[in-house]
């Protein structure tokens, strides 16, 4: 790599190694494995636990560098050590989700989570499910995900815990917001940030300031989500957060189209851009890719909102980013509107031009453009 002189194994040698572990006495085989997974799950959590953010692309591109580890460190302690094993997802899963592993991670997380009985690591328990219920609802599932945040809610409660209460307040306050149902998002997300306000927390902090301004957004209520996602952002900025930073950054375009700035919404989305792409989150490019296909077609600008849609299309299909089931309805309906003001084959090469574009293409697509 760039970084680092990395050795990896010739296939015969690694056959040969195999075949030798196999082998060995059964307290050998045991021995190495445990080894394997404790080497794992130290490197995991100390990268799940740093607060150094704005180092957490190295961290995670250095986790990809070793992901067949960890994932072969998982399967072998689900059968001596089913926590273990949980610990290590729970420490891959903002990896998981960062770069489009969805998926996968809620599998993992929901095999390991089967292993262990209700109530036996509570602690442990509630923030898994918290995480997967995360990672439904960013696949679309809603109802699965409420499931997952009530039985976090549930164990958190049972064990008094207020920062587990408040994480699962805030995934079932964001399960509603995506389902549109407003009042229990707000509802929720407050009962959050009141838990959160009494902890020292400020990355979590900061989402439910966030979360508040995109209720507000959707309410119109304008001064108020622009108060809240600049709360946000001074919070970020202070931890150096860039993921989350470019997020506040995405949210205040969103609040720039909604007011009518649409230039000033462009420097923002631009910016957003370009920092979730040199972070290697694909989730995130998909989602601004989607906020330039929307200000495109808010501007008349047909041709190139096909295009950016028909993008937009195969990035969320590639990095399982579905639409809200709430937003469908309206998303079909532009795509309808986009076919009808042109020929269908002017629209057809126009959207398969789109469709043709991985994230790279896409980004430097939007980016040339200068849009």
């Amino acid at each position: 790599t760039d970084d680092e002189t990395r050795y990896l194994f010739l296939e015969s040698l690694r056959e040969f190694a195999q075949e030798r572990f196999c082998e060995a006495h059964q307290e050998v085989r045991s021995a190495v494995q445990k080894a394997h997974g404790d080497y794992y799950l130290k490197w995991a959590e100390e990268t799940a636990l740093s607060k150094d953010w704005n180092g957490e692309k190295a961290r995670f591109d250095a986790l990809a560098m070793d992901h067949a580890n960890f994932l072969a460190a998982i399967e072998r302690m689900r059968s001596f050590d089913a926590p273990s094993a949980l610990r290590l997802c729970l420490a891959l899963s903002r990896y998981w989700e960062a770069r489009g592993y969805l998926p996968l991670g809620q599998s993992e997380m929901e095999i390991s989570l089967r292993l262990i009985p209700v109530g036996a690591y509570s602690e442990l328990q509630s923030e898994a499910f918290s995480r997967l219920g995360t990672m439904r609802y960013l696949q679309g599932s809603y109802p699965e995900a409420k499931t997952a945040f009530q039985e976090a809610l549930s164990i958190a409660e049972e064990i008094g815990s207020g920062t587990l209460k408040s994480n699962a307040l805030h995934g079932l306050g964001s399960v509603a917001y995506y389902d549109r149902d407003l009042e229990t998002a707000k509802s929720h997300f407050e009962a959050s940030l009141k838990l959160r306000l009494q902890g020292d927390d400020r990355r979590s902090l900061a989402a439910t300031y966030h979360s508040l301004g995109n209720v507000s957004l959707w309410n119109d209520d304008l001064a108020a989500a622009g108060e809240r996602y600049r709360l946000a952002l001074e919070l970020r900025r202070e931890m150096g957060d860039r993921s989350a930073i470019a997020s506040s950054l995405g949210a205040l375009g969103q609040l720039s189209v909604n007011l009518g700035e649409t230039e000033n919404a462009l420097r923002y989305f631009r910016e957003v851009l370009q920092l979730f792409y040199e972070l290697k989150h694909p989730t995130m490019v998909t989602l601004t890719v989607v906020q330039f296909m929307q200000v495109a077609y808010k501007a008349g600008e047909k041709e190139r909102a096909t295009v950016l849609f028909g993008a937009a299309d195969r990035l969320r299909a590639e990095f399982h980013f579905p639409v809200p089931p709430r937003e469908r309805e309206g998303v079909e309906a532009q795509l309808r509107e986009l076919r009808m003001a042109q020929s269908e084959d002017e629209f057809q090469k126009l959207y398969a031009q789109g469709k043709a574009m991985n994230m790279d293409d896409a980004v430097r697509e939007i980016l040339n453009a200068g849009q």
